[in-house]
């Protein structure tokens, strides 16, 4: 779901509390605005929605540090079952410190379209596990299987150093290749960025969420 949260601006309770509110059920953000308002039924929707495309342009600049603080918070709180992303901050670092005090990274597309890069603020990714953020950017959604099959972040060949390796030879079998550990690896670090919360999971894919027709953007 697309949520360009300046249409949230210039109301009774502020930006941050109505989306913190739509955050934890509809029953709580319908007590802060008229059921004539605009904005309460996609509000009031959001808990359905799937997953969720926050747009910051022209909005976060409004934004206190209380206000950040209270976002990151109900992210972390109140949003499990569906994936989400901030966009077009006007400062993205001012998120940095309520991502690492809540411990929630946050996904930031710096525009509407892929190409225009990104950031992940609140988490510094190892080498293996950035290569595999970064088919996540560029493909969507993968698999286990899809990653540890990816030759630009396993090798493919067999460990020549393995004593079982050397013992195949030896026996003078055809060696087994390294597919078992990339599997398991391949699973250990999407395990990870999904309880980090920076990836989910729906039928053995794991996936960001990104600025796409599907995501209402």
């Amino acid at each position: 779901m697309y949520m360009h949260l300046q249409s949230l601006l210039n109301r009774q309770a502020s930006a941050s509390d109505l989306l913190v509110a739509a955050l934890e059920s509809s029953e709580v953000v319908s007590k802060l605005l008229p059921v004539g308002d605009p904005i309460l039924q996609q509000l009031q929707q959001l808990q359905q929605a799937g997953p969720l495309f926050l747009d910051l342009w022209g909005a976060d600049r409004h934004f206190a540090k209380e206000d950040i603080e209270k976002i990151v918070r109900a992210m972390r709180v109140h949003w499990h079952q569906h994936g989400f992303c901030i966009a077009r901050g006007s400062d993205p670092h001012r998120w940095t410190q309520a991502a690492y005090d809540y411990q929630q990274p946050l996904l930031h597309w710096r525009s509407l379209s892929i190409i225009h890069g990104w950031d992940l603020i609140g988490l510094q990714l190892r080498a293996t596990e950035l290569g595999v953020f970064r088919l996540l950017v560029s493909q969507g959604a993968t698999t286990v299987e899809q990653v540890a099959t990816n030759p630009t972040l396993f090798s493919q060949q067999p460990n020549f150093g393995s004593p079982s390796v050397q013992m195949d030879i030896a026996m003078g079998r055809v060696p087994r290749g390294p597919i078992e550990f990339n599997r398991s690896e391949a699973r250990n670090i999407l395990t990870r960025m999904r309880n980090r919360r920076i990836v989910i999971e729906r039928g053995g894919f794991y996936g960001i969420v990104r600025p796409t027709r599907e995501n209402g953007v």
